[in-house]
């Protein structure tokens, strides 16, 4: 679909709804503000939707796949570069790919309260214990739940967040048109009291639903990769978004140019 195809559907706000909503993107880029931690990022999986970039893995790792689908490159990668992953979904019977590094769980992740709702899901610590890393500190988690994720690290604590060294999160629905914004706002600064982002990019998919809303040039899903806060010293990220290592999760369609936070001082 081309994008021009809906523009006869998209709705006109008012000049003052307009900068009202642009506004309350302001406060999501301010939340999701990127850091250089001094290590240089790569990025692992395809080279378009499926691919993120983060810092490099190193031996003894231990990386959680949460939401695999049928197509999963990072998994793919990082087995290769010799990380175990565990992967977890219960929307699929089978994993994409065989690897002696790929151990996949068919279970879908679900946040404590909700557990009642799905007797074939588990919480993030159940599959930490199940999986054996319960007093690991070098875990890295990417997580693509479509909307699960927000209930998940709501609830999930500092000495759990704490046992991922990174964190790759795609965090959807993040539009100042639902009514719900302030407590995912809220579940995103919880995010950086234990995590810092180092990089941030917004998933082109999201162009057409956006649009759809009025506000065109914007993407409501969000790819950020965070790393732990006690592991860095950090300085603010002046170089614009998006970078060389990224690449249009929908490759016909145009990146979403998330340009370059001012710096904090200015």
């Amino acid at each position: 679909m081309n994008l021009l195809d809906i523009s006869g559907q998209i709705p006109l706000h008012s000049v003052h709804d307009m900068v009202r909503h642009y506004a309350r993107i302001g406060e999501i880029l301010d939340v999701l503000r990127p850091y250089d931690c001094g290590v240089e990022k790569v990025r692992i999986g395809g080279r378009h939707d499926g691919g993120y970039v983060m810092l490099p893995p190193v031996a003894g790792d231990v990386a959680y796949s949460l939401g695999v689908s049928d197509y999963s490159p990072w998994d793919w990668d990082m087995a290769e570069r010799g990380i175990p992953v565990y992967q977890y979904d219960g929307t699929i019977n089978a994993p994409p790919d065989v690897h002696p590094n790929l151990f996949f769980r068919r279970h879908n992740i679900i946040a404590p309260s909700q557990a009642h709702t799905d007797s074939n899901a588990k919480t993030l610590a159940q599959i930490i214990q199940d999986d054996g890393h319960t007093q690991h500190d070098n875990l890295i988690l990417q997580i693509d739940v479509e909307g699960a994720e927000w209930a998940v690290f709501a609830e999930a604590d500092a000495e759990q967040l704490n046992q991922f060294k990174q964190i790759i999160v795609e965090w959807h629905g993040l539009s100042p048109l639902i009514e719900g914004l302030d407590t995912r706002l809220a579940v995103l600064r919880k995010m950086a009291q234990t995590h810092v982002p180092v990089h941030v990019h917004i998933n082109n998919y999201g162009l057409a639903n956006s649009a759809a809303q009025g506000l065109v040039g914007y993407g409501d899903a969000y790819e950020v990769s965070y790393v732990r806060r006690c592991d860095f010293d950090f300085r603010p990220c002046t170089n614009p978004f998006p970078t060389p290592l990224d690449a249009p999760c929908r490759a016909d369609w145009p990146e979403v140019a998330l340009g370059a936070w001012q710096n904090e001082s200015s």
